[in-house]
């Protein structure tokens, strides 16, 4: 009888060891879709994005979470993902400088991730690259 309670917790804690954090920080999510996607005029792109499958490409790329995209590398850079999560200004004030980078930063004449993001586009690149996993 004590086998039968005993075997519940043994898979849920199995189950919790085994699954991955990931990286991605759902504040930093809510800040950028606040200040870049509320007032956004193309409702099919704002949904695309806001889908929980694809809201992670934002800044991410491919399954493993530790890939970043172009958009995600300088923002992990200026923010911390655990001493940063709750200050929204700091959040704020970090997408704002990414958001204004050349998308080829040695190139000044290369659009910007705001550029990007204004046109409907992924700011790390095309969807369907992002999903994959990034060349070693």
């Amino acid at each position: 009888m004590r086998i039968v309670r005993f075997v519940p917790l043994l898979v849920l804690a199995i189950v919790g060891f085994a699954v991955q954090p990931a990286d991605g920080v759902l504040q930093f999510y809510k800040v950028f879709e606040s200040e870049y996607l509320a007032d956004h005029p193309d409702q099919e792109f704002v949904t695309l994005v806001k889908k929980p499958t694809n809201r992670c490409f934002v800044c991410h790329q491919g399954k493993k979470r530790t890939n970043r995209n172009a958009f995600g590398q300088p923002l992990a850079e200026l923010l911390d993902a655990k001493q940063d999560a709750r200050d929204k200004e700091k959040i704020a004030s970090a997408l704002k400088e990414v958001v204004a980078m050349h998308v080829d930063a040695d190139d000044e004449s290369s659009e910007t991730f705001r550029d990007r993001i204004a046109a409907s586009k992924w700011p790390g690149g095309e969807l369907e690259d992002l999903k994959q996993e990034p060349a070693e």
